[in-house]
Order: C-alpha cells, then structure tokens, then sequence
C-alpha cells in the first residue's frame, strides 16, 4: 500500500505541529471514526519541498492516550502507553525504541503490566525522565474516601518517574505515593514541568 499524500489531502483534524526551525510539519489526513472513536493519518511534511511522505495512524476511543511532536533537534517523537519511539523526521528511521531497554507490556493472562504516561528527552544528553506505573492482577478504582468504584477515580497503583541513560536503560526510579487518577473517559493526562530544582507532575 502507498500513500501519494499531497496538500489537498490535509484534513486539520490535527493541529499542524512544525518543528523549530520550520522544516517539518505533521499534518493529518485521511481521518475516519465517529462517536468516541477518532482515528487519523499522518504525513510528515517537508516544508522546503511541499512533499509529503506518511508516517502512521494516531487516534482511539476518546482520541486514545498518545502523543506526537517534534523535539528540539526536529526528531519526531510518538508515543501511547505501550511505545515510545524517536524518528529521524527526514528518512523516518527509528533512532529510539523505549521497548528496547525498558519494555512496555500488558501480560492478559495476570492482568498485570507497564504503561507510559508521558516522558522528557534531555535535548544535551539525550537521557530520560519518564512517567509510568506499574500493576499487578488488574487495578482497582476507589473514590477519595477509599470506596471502591469499579471503573474510575483513584488507582491502587501509583505514579512513578524513572531516570533512563540514552539507550533507555533504567538508572533511578521513584515511586510517587500518589495513585493513577481516571474519570470515565479513561486514566487522566499526564504532564510535566522540569526546572534544575523539582520535577512537577500534573494529572488533568
């Protein structure tokens, strides 16, 4: 299957997202689903040539937990809670695979794993912090004064940060002591805000 993408595809179901200098854009196209279900391609486009060279498919139930963009140097980063990859924006070549040093899994037969939640490329080492949690048979969900809910609210299973070198080896881990947060639409956002002196995490 190829994808002859050009311009008049672009359907702006995504944001446009342009690298720093400008070179590169991600556009989507080609989106389909309805309801709660949203998918889309996306192309990477060169913005020096107007070329259009396809990417892969982003989306899921409530617009699924992932994430794209581009990082400082114009590497593209994508990620869900099973897969963080870094992509050279102009061969499209994997140049990281979280999978490969710090696997990310669902194991059925448990109902236990590990799943990514956001993470942080240091733009001089290329070393990384990471959020994730861990769970064993399954999570359970309780309101704040610890009644069970079934589905959503606060998780038996916390937040935590990992420190991995740059081929994403697991140096330091840190557990938070604070349980995943949900609402109906499933486990929160997570974000981060990194400075010298703290690391703060936030569940929106």
């Amino acid at each position: 299957l190829e994808y002859n993408i050009t311009d008049e595809h672009i359907d702006g179901r995504l944001n446009t997202i342009t690298s720093a200098d400008g070179k590169y854009s991600l556009q989507s196209f080609g989106s389909h689903g309805g309801g709660d279900i949203m998918y889309s391609h996306i192309s990477v486009r060169n913005n020096e040539t107007g070329k259009h060279r396809y990417f892969g498919e982003i989306g899921g139930m409530y617009g699924g937990y992932n994430g794209i963009g581009f990082l400082k140097n114009n590497d593209i980063y994508r990620y869900d809670m099973y897969n963080l990859e870094i992509v050279d924006p102009k061969t499209l070549e994997v140049k990281f695979d979280i999978n490969d040093n710090f696997p990310l899994w669902y194991d059925e037969e448990t109902d236990s794993g590990r799943c990514l939640l956001t993470f942080r490329r240091n733009p001089e080492d290329f070393s990384y912090i990471v959020v994730y949690f861990e769970y064993e048979n399954g999570i359970g969900w309780y309101d704040i004064d610890g009644n069970p809910t079934g589905h959503d609210g606060i998780a038996n299973c916390n937040y935590k940060t990992g420190f991995l070198d740059p081929e994403g080896k697991l140096v330091e881990s840190y557990d938070t002591g604070y349980g995943i947060r949900s609402d109906p639409f499933g486990i929160n956002n997570v974000e981060m805000r990194y400075s010298e002196d703290k690391l703060t995490i936030f569940a929106i």
